[in-house]
């Protein structure tokens, strides 16, 4: 629908000022690397062009391309209000301004629609560049809260593993094309047609994930914290496993029953369960549940034989999902 209003009103401005909060720590980098470089080796949005299969042309643009003589290293500059993460406890020291250790990056939550758009200029920078090998990076400006020193500003440098194929890019493109209304919910909040009065926008209602920046301020906080407390429970937990070796203490939980934390010795058992159906016959269809880590493979068992909705029905429920 974008592209449609942006030839039917170009009178008015397409670029959000919510999005481009980035900006000046976009036009620092960018000045950073021509100083160093040079405009012969530091192209700044470069443009990716892409030809689809039905051809559809296509024009995207990286933040930032590096040219040097024997690859291409791609930048794309995002600009997140806050970031959340469940990094070990004192995994990152107080006055660190850089995330770059792979390990530690990977536990930071970033968005997904920034992830999909990395894997695709990565596969436009190795088509335009080829045969010199390509890295690309997100480089990203953020906030992290630190157990100990609250909220601070750090520098996180992604590096995209992973390009997306040809097969999935023209997917993407036909999804598009066949499907104009907004992808994401917050989408709508940030789209200049809908503040012009031109189109009133459309209320998402099912399940999607949101960039955590977009959320307000008080759940973000709570998500940071929840994010937090997790990854500490989870250091004492292997703390007190080494600590208590066997041995298990009661305690008082927050709401005041006794709780016993340690190790314990519980009773398990081994079914021998030909033989409890051989017994019971369909009455053991009240004890038995299809075991959730085999499912795939009883499916495919069962699409040999029958049409799976002969033998299962589905349904959609809404449940909630943390961390534990």
């Amino acid at each position: 629908l974008k592209a449609l209003f942006r030839e039917e009103h170009p009178e008015i401005d397409a670029d959000s000022l919510e999005i481009d909060d980035g900006f000046y720590f976009e036009k620092e980098v960018k000045e950073a690397l021509l100083s160093l470089w040079g405009d012969k080796r530091v192209k700044l949005e470069d443009d990716l062009p892409y030809q689809s299969s039905k051809g559809l042309n296509i024009n995207g643009h990286l933040d930032i391309a590096l040219i040097g003589k024997k690859k291409v290293v791609g930048l794309e500059l995002k600009n997140m209000k806050l970031a959340y993460h469940n990094l070990p406890y004192d995994s990152v020291p107080e006055d660190a301004k850089f995330i770059a250790d792979p390990e530690l990056v990977k536990r930071i939550s970033i968005p997904e629609n920034y992830i999909l758009q990395a894997k695709i200029q990565k596969y436009l920078l190795e088509k335009k560049y080829s045969p010199k090998p390509v890295e690309h990076y997100l480089f990203i400006k953020t906030m992290v809260k630190l157990n100990g020193s609250g909220l601070k500003k750090v520098f996180i440098t992604r590096k995209t593993e992973e390009s997306i194929t040809r097969e999935e890019l023209e997917a993407l493109i036909q999804n598009f094309m066949e499907d104009k209304n907004p992808r994401y919910p917050w989408e709508c909040g940030f789209c200049p047609y809908k503040k012009a009065g031109i189109c009133e926008g459309k209320e998402i209602t099912e399940t999607a994930k949101v960039p955590t920046e977009e959320l307000p301020e008080a759940v973000q906080e709570a998500l940071s914290e929840y994010l937090l407390l997790n990854s500490r429970i989870r250091d004492l937990e292997d703390y007190l496993k080494k600590e208590l070796k066997g041995r298990s203490v009661e305690v008082t939980n927050g709401s005041g029953r006794p709780k016993t934390i340690g190790y314990l010795e519980r009773t398990k058992y081994d079914w021998d369960l030909r033989k409890v159906f051989q017994l019971l016959g369909e009455n053991v269809l009240d004890f038995v549940t299809v075991n959730w880590r085999k499912r795939e493979d009883l499916e495919m068992l069962l699409a040999e034989r029958v049409a799976l909705s002969e033998v299962r029905s589905t349904r959609k429920v809404l449940e909630w999902t943390g961390l534990n």
